[in-house]
């Protein structure tokens, strides 16, 4: 039935609600992931049928920070890069839970590979040869993840 309202407010608020780009994306985000977390227990050892306790504390958690950037819309439009501690703070609390719900949908896989190339940013300026880089700030990096225009358009 989640997954029913999920797609049904896809196809309607983006025809019928004028909300911008980064707005639609704290609904699809916010959405999603507590669906996710809906759907899927911690562990396969869990019970599908039953909802615990901490899905639901991460599931408001979720939801905190996806309003969170739905109410700072047009903050982040004007001053880009302004990311307050709360801010930052919640960017990194999603993004890990954005990781926790991809391991549960679909393995170790993808976050792996997401924490892969998120360790290769930190570590790239001590490796020798092309493979350097300057490296990024983690203010920097969770900014642009989380409290930024450009993670949810293409450019």
């Amino acid at each position: 039935m989640g997954g029913l309202v999920f797609a049904l407010i896809q196809f309607i608020v983006p025809v019928y609600v004028y909300l911008i780009d980064l707005q639609l994306r704290a609904i699809h985000v916010g959405m999603g992931i507590s669906l996710a977390f809906l759907i899927y227990p911690v562990s396969k050892v869990l019970k599908k049928e039953k909802l615990y306790p901490w899905d639901l504390v991460i599931i408001l958690g979720v939801l905190v920070s996806n309003i969170n950037i739905f109410l700072k819309t047009m903050d982040i439009y004007n001053e880009p890069g302004s990311a307050s501690n709360l801010d930052l703070a919640l960017g990194i609390f999603l993004f890990v839970m954005v990781l926790e719900a991809a391991r549960r949908s679909m393995g170790w896989i993808i976050p792996g590979l997401l924490l892969t190339l998120l360790g290769y940013i930190f570590v790239s300026p001590y490796l020798p040869g092309i493979w350097q880089m300057r490296g990024l700030d983690w203010r920097l990096v969770v900014n642009s993840l989380y409290f930024s225009l450009w993670a949810s358009t293409a450019r």
